[in-house]
C-alpha cells in the first residue's frame, strides 16, 4: 500500500498494524504543490524498507524524485519536519513584516529586503497575496493547520519541545478564523501584520 497523504509517522504505524504483517505500507508524502505536480518536480519522501522502495520507484518518479528517508513511518516524520520549517519561516517572516511597518518601514520596501534575504523565496512566491490580496492556493490553510497539530502530537509522543510549532499554530489558527480554510496558508502573513 502506498501512503501519500500528510500523517504523523504514528498513523504510518496503525495503518501497518491494521493490514497486518503481509501489506508492505510504504509512506511516501511529497514536497511541493500544485505547479510541481503539474510538473512532475515533486520531492518524493519515501518510508519503506529497500526493497519496497525499489518497488515503487519507477512509479513515484512519474510524479518526481522519490528519495529513500528510512524505514516504515520515516517520510512522514520527515514530511512533518519540513512543515515545521515551513509554517515556522512564514510566521517569522510575517512578524518581521509587521515589525519593520510599525516602525515606520514601508511594507513594499520591507518586503523587498526580506525577499531578497536567504529565507525570502516563501515571501516572493507569496507576494502578490500581500501587496493586493488572494491569490492560487498552494497550501490550503485548513491542511496547514492540521499539519501543525500532526507536528505537536508527533513532537509530544516523542517527548520533545517544539515552541516555534506551538507559536506558528496560533498564528495559522487566528489567520484560518479571518480568511477561512480554503486560502493558500500565506494568508498568515497578512492576519500577522492585520493585528500588529
Amino acid at each position: 500500500m502506498l501512503e501519500m497523504s500528510t500523517v504523523g509517522p504514528g498513523a504510518v504505524r496503525d495503518l501497518v498494524v491494521r493490514l497486518g504483517p503481509d501489506a508492505q505500507v510504504v509512506d511516501a508524502p511529497v514536497l511541493g504543490s500544485t505547479p510541481e505536480a503539474e510538473a512532475g518536480r515533486l520531492t518524493i519522501m519515501v518510508g519503506a524498507s529497500p526493497a519496497a522502495f525499489e518497488r515503487v520507484a519507477p512509479v513515484l518518479s512519474a510524479m518526481g524524485t522519490p528519495r529513500l528517508v528510512g524505514g516504515q513511518g520515516s517520510g512522514a516524520a520527515l514530511k512533518l519536519a519540513v512543515n515545521l520549517s515551513l509554517f515556522g519561516v512564514a510566521t517569522a517572516l510575517g512578524e518581521a513584516m509587521a515589525l519593520a511597518t510599525s516602525l515606520g518601514v514601508e511594507s513594499g520596501v520591507a518586503a523587498d529586503v526580506l525577499s531578497s534575504a536567504p529565507w525570502g523565496a516563501l515571501l516572493r512566491s507569496r507576494r502578490g497575496m500581500i501587496d493586493s490580496g488572494p491569490f492560487p492556493v498552494q497550501l490550503r490553510m485548513g491542511l496547514a493547520v492540521k499539519d501543525s497539530h500532526l507536528i505537536r502530537e508527533a513532537a509530544q509522543a516523542a517527548g520533545m519541545m517544539v515552541p516555534v510549532s506551538g507559536a506558528a499554530l496560533t498564528w495559522l489558527e487566528s489567520a484560518q478564523g479571518r480568511f477561512g480554510p480554503d486560502v493558500d496558508f500565506a494568508a498568515v502573513i497578512a492576519e500577522i501584520m492585520r493585528q500588529s
